[in-house]
């Protein structure tokens, strides 16, 4: 189906900015571009502090939200999405807002560093070492240690499904469950998904090429499962999951092979796609119903309503 009303009408506004495609300006241009489009704020909330993680010899900005205090709260780790080179804590605020607000969790969102600056494997050591410390100190964040999920949109579904595979391999702790939207997982870009939707949207097949050739140091790269997931060996054992799609997406059909994978391992995934919507459509709450829809799903997932 086409987008829908509301998609379309967003698509015209985000059109109508002429902001080139992220593959024809340098990677700063790029980000202040992406920073420079109007976001909704989302919703107050008792508690919301900046911090430094120290991990060894690198500090990594974080921002921590809580909807209540005084309370010992599970926790999701988030990484923002953007092709690893654009996209901040700061353009991720209104997500993680709407996310604890409704769930109940405390988000921990992660500025890891960005490419193609930082290449593979630091980003990706960013994410995971600081899902690392949160274990580590629960007890200094009051948060339940036996009750940590990760998740992100795009690239940072990416990461956060990399981080569930390493955590899994590392066996020091275990996390409750991992929450992809709209995921990258794969380079392959003959799925037909990646074909239907190759321009015309917020995010394109070339532009989406630019951002893997930014990330890795070299095709070789592309082999490694914490780069691309899809090519990890054995999905057993890994925690519950929700993934949600979009139609109008060149990542929707790895979203959806990814899920069917984790079920054939016996992993309880649970899959939502989205019609008449775009890559992007979940970080537009309060502009578009079907966001708040998959905001919602969302929490009920990590609740354990789902």
């Amino acid at each position: 189906m086409a987008l829908d009303e509301q998609s379309q009408q967003l698509l015209e506004q985000i059109k109508a900015l002429n902001l080139p495609p992220a593959n024809t300006v340098t990677p700063s241009e790029a980000r202040e571009n992406y920073a420079s489009r109007p976001r909704l704020p989302g919703p107050e909330l008792p508690f919301v502090k900046d911090m430094n993680i120290i991990l060894d010899d690198v500090s990594v900005p974080c921002r921590l939200y809580k909807p209540e205090l005084n309370k010992t709260l599970p926790i999701i780790v988030w990484f923002h999405g953007g092709g690893w080179v654009i996209g901040s804590v700061d353009g991720s605020d209104g997500t993680a807002r709407h996310l604890s607000l409704g769930s109940g969790f405390a988000v921990l969102s992660v500025d890891y560093r960005l490419a193609p600056e930082t290449k593979y494997p630091e980003p990706f050591n960013d994410c995971y070492g600081v899902t690392k410390w949160v274990y580590e100190n629960a007890d200094q964040l009051d948060i339940d240690q036996k009750r940590i999920s990760v998740g992100g949109d795009s690239a940072g579904g990416n990461l956060a499904a990399a981080v569930c595979l390493k955590t899994h391999d590392e066996a020091v702790f275990k996390l409750e469950s991992q929450l992809l939207i709209y995921p990258c997982l794969d380079s392959n870009f003959t799925r037909t998904s990646y074909i239907a939707n190759d321009s015309g949207y917020v995010l394109t097949a070339p532009v989406m090429k630019w951002f893997w050739e930014q990330y890795t140091n070299s095709p070789a790269d592309l082999n490694d499962p914490y780069v691309c997931p899809m090519k990890y060996p054995d999905f057993s054992d890994l925690p519950k999951t929700m993934i949600i799609v979009a139609d109008h997406d060149p990542l929707h059909d790895e979203g959806v092979e990814y899920h069917n994978r984790l079920l054939e391992a016996n992993v309880r995934s649970s899959l939502i796609e989205f019609t008449g919507v775009m890559h992007g459509f979940f970080s537009q709450v309060g502009v578009l119903d079907k966001s708040q829809k998959a905001m919602n799903d969302s929490c009920n997932f990590l609740i354990g309503l789902v």
